[in-house]
Parts: C-alpha cells; structure tokens; sequence
C-alpha cells in the first residue's frame, strides 16, 4: 500500500515525500527504508500562538474563529488540488 500511495504521489507531480516517524517507532522507521526512504533530517517543532489582549498566557479560552496564520495559509495554499 505505501508504495501505491507513493507511486500515485510521484504520478500527479511530487518530487519528494516527507514522513515523519517517532525516534522510538524502529518498526515504522524499519518499513520506511525497506520502501526507499532515507533518514535526511531531524526536528523538533515547538508551537506558542500568541494570545489575546488581556489574557494571561495558557489561559486563553478558543473562540470559533480561530486567528489568521500566514504560513499556515501559504501552507494550505501550496497543497491543494486543481482537480
């Protein structure tokens, strides 16, 4: 099945696939390389979204409209289909 998928990817145009696999899963990243992927990068991602005016940090409640992020945006933007 994973090499379907990547082969369809591969079909409509992708140059490259990034997975990402936990340090820890040795089965994942064991069946990653049996299907040609290599381990090029590690990172650790930490989010903090800023918070409203007059909210303390960590105690921000969410509103149903959540606030506009650029590279988010740019990110969905890049992703989607024409078809």
């Amino acid at each position: 099945m994973l090499d379907a998928c990547c082969g369809a990817l591969f079909a409509e145009g992708a140059t490259r696939i990034v997975t990402d696999v936990e340090a820890s899963n040795v089965a994942s990243a064991t069946l990653m390389q049996r299907n040609g992927f290599s381990d090029r990068v590690t990172v650790t991602l930490f989010v903090r979204h800023a918070e409203p005016a007059g909210v303390l940090p960590g105690k921000a409640h969410r509103s149903a409209k959540q606030p506009s992020d650029p590279a988010k945006a740019r990110l969905r933007r890049a992703t989607r289909s024409d078809s």
